[in-house]
């Protein structure tokens, strides 16, 4: 692992330029060449296009190096990635220009600086009294031969040029004439040629565009009802691929609105008469039309001053068709930018040393990743592998279900170990020295997470791509992607705890975690308060027993007493206390005197051996004082005052010796004779009380335990005052407890509205401790072996939920009158009646004999846990159908319910999200309709990976990456990787999805479409 930190992007394989995910393209498709001198005037060559053909190879070189360096100016010098040349009515600019454009090309490729694409193309005229102009735009790899011979095929027996070849003419033939002509050529039916191509009409909305058929002012001669009939065949025929305007779809006029509406229709072969009003609307709200913006530039300045951004992963033919056709997903305004990726995201995953694989490397798209291929080749290993490395395959990452826990050992056993290769036949993929890598870019960072055998890794990676060792950054903290194995979607839908799990999921994480640590702190408050409330009532239980006590030995202490002996005994037990006293004193006096005594001795001791502080002799003959003067002068002083302190201490402990000898001499004069009197009455005394049943011993053990008694009374009554303070902050934390679940409850809300203000396919209404099911399931541990059947508990939860704003409070109401029953069960010894129950009295229901038998074990009832608990929110869900109406998630399918999870799961938050075959469960009309529709929406504000089997997600979903997997020896390997506009992934998603391209074909066939 130490070699880790040296590893830099550079050593990594990296995918070659048509092995890439889709990426947004500046692309100008509306360019000339100074061939065409109608438009370009700035050229080096002048004269007309004889000129142009005549000129030498240098003159057409410098031509090409201009044309390239204004494609590399254009876009404020971001530079334009593919261009189109579409002189009029001619192909030979391009064709004098190509070879030159690819030398100078290849020379900018190999000094890794960036070159855009030129396509071959024409525009041409066509119609009569009002020719409309249209671009017709070439795969790069066309012969130019082939695109000349087509446009002369269009014309005809016509001119493309006035005699002096300086104006191009128009083609003279009607849209539809034009249409049979390209294709007799282009694409005849005996297979001869098969020319791609791409028809736009160009300049929408001016004077030589098409929308000159909408016009119908009297100048033209037209009846409104005629120019009615050219606009509807001149804009709605199907073989228009899009349209070059420079106005967005809103700010054209109306009446083009609505046919271009009704020309997407007829692209999407549907009939507008026999669309209802709402799926008319929807093709009219669409956001992102086949409109595309060009510069149609008269100087090289001007090329790219307008353009469209494209979504393509092959800088060709192809990659334009399939953004016209998929505007939504493929195809930017020029003002409206490229979608952004601000997000964090993963952008690569190296595996090394595994059970299936030796050594490969996936990238993934910002956007849409799918991972396809057969049984077994690894797409749901890839999931896991990302799930390991980025640290999210804890027991904290599933829900505690049962379904939930399968799922995880079905995690753990892909990512157990083995110590050799055995292609799955054991379980555990990792072996011994295994290695991980993911790339993940956080925050416009990248930085490379490993794993291995000795753990995590973190590096970031520099603008070189060289790795520095980050090893205090938490992978769990950096990056957060959401990770669903196979049937965990399934698993959430049919599961409300995994359900709201999902939904608390998308809150904002630093407000959640505050209402969690605050509800923490509370139930740790409440445990303590009530473990103080159950010794305090305790103590309040006892209070009646020392009462009675006490009551009794007062009791007999009379007996004694009322005979008479009262005044001699009290007088009795009052000399031996003094007595007891006086010796107490007169000995702590003696003591203290032996103390003083010791401190006397210890004082006249030397302090300091000062015998070893010989004199230092001095010759200093001057009368500056000595040091050793003074150093004699402290020793002096010492001894002198100590002296004097052990003279003292002296006196003092004579003095506490005379004042005990006194105090003995008095005591034998004053007190001693009193003594001896009160000792003579009680001897009288303690002789009569055997004939009374008694004696002095027991009298004395009597006085002893009401002392006893009545110190533990007073204690315990201080403490029984606490109770009501006790109870009061219990009751007060609950009230905190229960406002930081409305503070949830308010959260979910508000995201649960977010949803539907997104037009998420799910609703979801939140009820406040609506969970019973949860609440009522606790019935086990809260009662178990006390013998509360699960009927009674059923009943009392009909009494909690029956009003939901009231739920905490009746929890409340019932743990008080279970505590209630118990103590009137205890008190009675024998179970109580109905009549007697308080709890009887809150429930609508006829509680028999065994619930109040059960309470004669109320020990064995869990009331402190009841109520602390507070039933989690109810999470009621609305999934949409196919119809786009929305309807209970309880009665929907599993498949509308794993799509409205699937809805839940994209519709929040910006990390990435990473799902393995969520079609699992849902049928394929219900993918294309709603789940392709989803992730299509969902893609562009965070990154989607997903391992499937279904052709809809990758080729309709339109997937900026598809990863094909496979299998070779035994071992797994990336047969390809690109966008669906490359022809090898098409190949391998129609091999792995469709059967093959024949299979797909003769479906087809037989579908007769």
């Amino acid at each position: 692992m130490a070699g880790l930190s040296q590893l830099s992007r550079s050593n990594q394989d990296t995918p070659d330029e048509h092995n890439r995910a889709a990426e947004w393209c500046r692309c100008d498709l509306h360019v000339h060449s100074g061939y065409d001198r109608k438009n370009f005037t700035d050229q080096p060559i002048t004269g007309d296009a004889r000129a142009f053909q005549q000129a030498p190879e240098r003159d057409i070189h410098k031509l090409a190096v201009q044309f390239l360096n204004a494609c590399d100016s254009a876009a404020n010098g971001e530079g334009l990635d593919i261009v189109a040349i579409t002189d009029h009515n001619t192909v030979d600019g391009f064709k004098r220009l190509q070879p030159h454009i690819d030398e100078i090309r290849q020379a900018r490729l190999r000094a890794g600086r960036k070159t855009p694409v030129v396509l071959p193309g024409v525009e041409i005229s066509i119609g009569g009294e009002r020719p409309i102009h249209l671009l017709i735009i070439f795969s790069a790899d066309t012969d130019v031969d082939e695109i000349d011979a087509t446009i002369r095929h269009i014309f005809g027996a016509n001119s493309r040029f006035n005699q002096d070849q300086t104006q191009p003419l128009s083609a003279g033939i009607a849209i539809g004439e034009f249409f049979r002509r390209i294709y007799e050529y282009a694409k005849p039916d005996n297979g001869q040629r098969n020319l791609q191509f791409l028809v736009i009409p160009a300049h929408l909305t001016n004077s030589r565009g098409i929308e000159r058929e909408t016009q119908t002012n009297d100048r033209h001669g037209l009846s409104n009802e005629l120019a009615g009939y050219l606009r509807q065949t001149a804009l709605t025929n199907k073989h228009w691929h899009g349209f070059q305007t420079s106005r967005p779809f809103t700010d054209l006029p109306q009446d083009l609105q609505d046919l271009l509406a009704l020309w997407m229709s007829v692209k999407e072969n549907k009939a507008w008469s026999k669309m209802t009003k709402k799926e008319k609307l929807a093709i009219r709200n669409r956001e992102h039309w086949p409109l595309i913006e060009a510069s149609d530039p008269k100087t090289s300045a001007e090329i790219g001053r307008q353009f469209t951004w494209m979504k393509m992963g092959t800088h060709d033919l192809e990659g334009i068709r399939l953004a016209l056709l998929d505007p939504a997903s493929r195809l930017r305004r020029m003002q409206l930018g490229q979608p952004n990726l601000d997000f964090s995201r993963i952008d690569s995953i190296v595996i090394k040393n595994t059970d299936l694989y030796q050594q490969i490397k996936i990238p993934f798209s910002p956007n849409l990743t799918t991972i396809i291929g057969g049984r077994g080749a690894g797409k749901s290993t890839i999931i896991e592998y990302l799930r390991y490395s980025l640290d999210r395959a804890k027991s904290a990452d599933f829900s505690d279900s049962s379904e939930a826990g399968s799922i995880k050992r079905y995690v753990d056993s892909i990512l157990s170990r083995k110590r050799s290769r055995d292609y799955g036949l054991n379980e555990g993929t990792l072996l011994e020295d295994y290695l991980i890598e993911v790339e993940v870019t956080v925050s416009k960072r990248v930085y490379r997470i490993t794993r291995s055998s000795v753990g995590i890794q973190t590096f970031s990676l520099d603008e070189n791509g060289d790795a520095k060792v980050t090893d205090s950054l938490d992978v769990r903290t950096l990056i957060r992607p959401k990770i669903i194995s196979q049937k965990q979607i399934a698993h959430i839908a049919e599961n409300p705890a995994a359900l709201r799990t999902e939904l608390d999921a998308l809150l904002d994480t630093s407000e959640l975690q505050s209402i969690r640590d605050g509800i923490h702190r509370d139930r740790e408050k409440l445990i303590d308060l009530q473990r103080e409330r159950t010794s305090l009532e305790n103590d309040r239980l006892k209070l009646p027993e020392l009462y009675t006590e006490l009551r009794t030995v007062s009791d007999q202490i009379s007996i004694v007493e009322d005979a008479g002996n009262r005044k001699v005994l009290a007088a009795f037990r009052d000399v031996r206390q003094k007595s007891k006293w006086l010796k107490a004193v007169r000995d702590e006096l003696v003591s203290l005197a032996i103390q003083f005594d010791n401190l006397s001795q210890q004082t006249e001791t030397e302090p300091t051996n000062s015998q070893h502080l010989v004199p230092v002799l001095t010759t200093n003959e001057s009368k500056k004082s000595d040091p050793n003067d003074w150093i004699q002068s402290v020793i002096d002083r010492i001894h002198r005052t100590r002296g004097e302190a052990a003279q003292g201490l002296k006196h003092y402990a004579d003095t506490l010796r005379s004042l005990a000898e006194t105090l003995q001499r008095e005591q034998s004069e004053t007190w001693d004779p009193y003594c001896k009197s009160v000792y003579e009455d009680y001897k009288q005394v303690e002789g009569e009380l055997p004939k009374q049943g008694t004696s002095p011993a027991f009298y004395e053990q009597l006085i002893q335990r009401r002392v006893g008694i009545q110190r533990q009374i007073d204690n315990l009554s201080a403490r029984v005052e606490r109770l009501t303070g006790t109870v009061r902050e219990l009751q007060h934390v609950r009230g905190h407890l229960i406002g930081l679940y409305r503070q949830w409850t308010e959260l979910r809300k508000s995201r649960a509205l977010t949803l539907e203000s997104m037009d998420a396919d799910v609703r979801l209404k939140i009820r406040q401790f609506g969970d019973r099911d949860q609440f009522e399931s606790q019935w086990v541990q809260w009662f178990g072996g006390s013998g509360v059947r699960e009927r009674h508990w059923h009943a009392v939860c009909d009494y909690i939920f029956e009003f939901p704003n009231e739920i905490p409070d009746r929890i409340a109401q019932v743990v008080t009158a279970f505590r209630t029953d118990i103590q009137l069960t205890c008190t009675n010894d024998g179970a109580i009646t109905q009549s007697e129950s308080a709890l009887a009295s809150l429930v609508k229901a006829e509680l028999d004999g065994h619930f109040f038998r059960a309470l004669l074990k109320g020990d064995q009832i869990r009331l402190d846990d009841i109520e602390r608990f507070l039933p989690d929110d109810l999470i009621a869900g609305r999934v949409r159908s196919t119809e786009g109406s929305f309807k209970a998630i309880e009665t929907s399918s599993i498949g509308q319910r794993s799509t409205a999870i699937l809805s839940l799961l994209l519709s929040a938050g910006s990390d990435p999200i990473i799902l393995d075959q969520p079609e699992d469960d849902l049928d394929n009309q219900y993918v294309y309709n709603v789940v392709v529709d989803l992730l299509r929406r969902k893609k562009f504000s965070r990154q989607i990976i997903i391992a499937t089997h279904n052709a809809n997600i990758p080729v309709n979903g339109d997937a900026e990456l598809i990863v094909a997997l496979g299998v070779q020896n035994q071992g797994g390997r990336v047969l390809c990787q690109g966008s669906i506009d490359e022809d090898s992934v098409k190949r391998w998603v129609s091999l792995i999805m469709e059967g093959s391209v024949e299979a797909f074909r003769r479906r087809r066939d037989r579908y007769g479409f």
